[in-house]
């Protein structure tokens, strides 16, 4: 049957294209109506799509990254003269690190040589040595090692370091020690009656040591010897509390170690001991007999130049 149109399309009379491009048209039916759509105009929704949010991602880092570049931007114009100055500078470099390298080993080579100090068989470098420069010979000299526990000292007739070593192997040996009565009273004469009981406070000083020579690493060990023998008659025996030892070196308080001695100084050490407590004896009539109290002492260091 003729419809009497000659100019009648079927779809499978249209050709296909494989791409599209603005200024053509799309057709769509809608109520049995057909429309022409530019293709401009054609427009898909988020909705219509699985990779808005990817778009929508990467849309913000473009903004973020046009806003970093604006920034950078910015920064390079504040400081464009500062960075030509740069620029030049690394000319500069570039020019003069050429001989760097022929430098370097040139004075590689003669510092093996001529500048750094080179042993000898008459005088060896030990390990632990020390170097100097001679001035009258005009050569370098090593000052041998020293050994354990030695103490590096400045020799006062050269004026140069030395390891000390007075007592062969730089070891402790003992400076002074002794037993000092430093109370024997037993009348209780000199003390107080308080509640018919005979008080006495008790504060000694005494002379420890008085040293002259060297040493480092002093080191002061002491203790209280008190001795109270009974009473009379009865039961009870006097008492020493409160007891306290304050060391000192030329008045100065110290503890019990006195790390660098006189070895840097020279002067003589004279160490004393303040000794404090209370005494208090057996009640009256009957009190203690005798009351002695002693402090033991030894006094240690190593003895340098």
């Amino acid at each position: 049957m003729s419809t009497g149109n000659d100019n009648f399309i079927t779809l499978d009379n249209i050709a296909e294209i494989q791409d599209i491009v603005s200024g053509d048209y799309l057709f769509t039916i809608s109520n049995g109506v057909i429309y022409k759509l530019d293709f401009q105009n054609f427009i898909i929704t988020r909705e219509n799509t699985d990779f808005f949010t990817t778009i929508d991602s990467l849309s913000a880092q473009v903004v973020s990254n046009t806003q970093s570049l604006c920034a950078i931007n910015a920064y390079i114009n504040e400081n464009k003269n500062n960075l030509s100055g740069l620029i030049g500078l690394s000319s500069t470099f570039t020019q003069l690190s050429s001989g760097w390298q022929s430098n370097y080993n040139t004075t590689k080579e003669l510092s093996a040589t001529s500048w750094l100090p080179q042993p000898t068989e008459s005088e060896p470098f030990e390990t632990g040595a020390l170097i100097y420069y001679d001035g009258g010979t005009r050569d370098w000299k090593p000052i041998q090692s020293g050994v354990k526990n030695n103490v590096l000292l400045v020799d006062s007739t050269t004026g140069l370091p030395a390891f000390g070593g007075g007592n062969s192997l730089g070891s402790v040996e003992v400076i002074s020690e002794g037993l000092i009565e430093v109370y024997n009273n037993p009348s209780f004469t000199d003390g107080r009656i308080i509640a018919g009981v005979p008080i006495i406070n008790l504060d000694v000083t005494t002379t420890l040591a008085n040293i002259t020579e060297r040493y480092s690493y002093v080191q002061i060990n002491y203790v209280l010897l008190p001795e109270i023998e009974s009473v009379v008659k009865g039961g009870e025996k006097a008492q020493f509390t409160s007891s306290r030892v304050q060391l000192f070196n030329n008045n100065t308080p110290i503890l019990y170690t006195i790390q660098n001695g006189n070895m840097d100084s020279g002067l003589p050490m004279s160490i004393t001991a303040n000794i404090t407590g209370i005494i208090t004896a057996a009640p009256w009539p009957n009190p203690s007999n005798r009351v002695v109290i002693k402090l033991q002492y030894t006094i240690t260091g190593v003895k340098t130049l």
